[in-house]
């Protein structure tokens, strides 16, 4: 267990209470509440996650993963009312995954449960509970592609967001009670919209 860290002396590679860099980590029961900056920041790492808790007290990511693989299953992610702060970002992975997690209370504004971007590639997100986020539940952009299953997503902005040549296919999922179902949109103008295929889902109870 891990309370009141802060980040580390080198700004470019230390932004989190646990900062890794070219490392290959694997977490098990792992709890990481009331820190000041990023719980978890990794670059050109492999990181496996289980069975862990993390919430944080300040704007930022909860998890953070640049330029490498990451593995996430069996852990939860407490937001808070700061601005800009997602449970997940994913930045140019090019193998990953999110499984049985939950992700709830993200209540700033441009605030999401999960965000891919970046060029993310064979994200597999399955069996996720995702609620009470103040813009997206999950975020895919920046020509990345994903493949979302079982996920149950509601009181949210919008559900699944996808934008700027992206792709997502969305399969056995649960959508309610969100402004937004599912969203295809072209963010940044001239990159283009976003691709989505929806198979065997309920989106009820939508504001728009």
């Amino acid at each position: 267990m891990a309370k009141h860290a802060s980040k580390g002396v080198i700004s470019t590679r230390d932004k989190g209470a646990l900062s890794l860099f070219k490392a290959k980590v694997k977490l098990d029961h792992l709890t990481i509440t009331e820190v000041y900056d990023n719980p978890i920041f990794a670059q050109y790492s492999w990181i496996s996650m289980d069975n862990s808790i993390l919430q944080s007290e300040v704007t930022g990511d909860l998890i953070n993963v640049k330029y490498g693989s990451a593995f996430i299953s069996n852990t939860k992610f407490v937001g808070n009312m700061k601005p800009d702060t997602d449970g997940i970002d994913y930045d140019q992975i090019y193998d990953g995954e999110i499984i049985n997690c939950e992700f709830n209370d993200f209540l700033g504004f441009n605030s999401d449960g999960i965000d891919i971007g970046e060029g993310c590639k064979h994200i597999e997100i399955d069996s996720v509970i995702i609620y009470n986020i103040a813009d997206k539940g999950m975020s895919v952009g920046q020509k990345s592609s994903v493949n979302i299953k079982n996920a149950l997503i509601f009181n949210t902005g919008i559900g699944v967001a996808v934008k700027d040549s992206s792709w997502a296919g969305i399969t056995n999922s649960t959508f309610y009670n969100n402004r937004k179902g599912v969203a295809s949109y072209e963010k940044n103008p001239g990159i283009g919209g976003g691709n989505i295929v929806v198979n065997q889902c309920i989106i009820s109870n939508a504001v728009n």
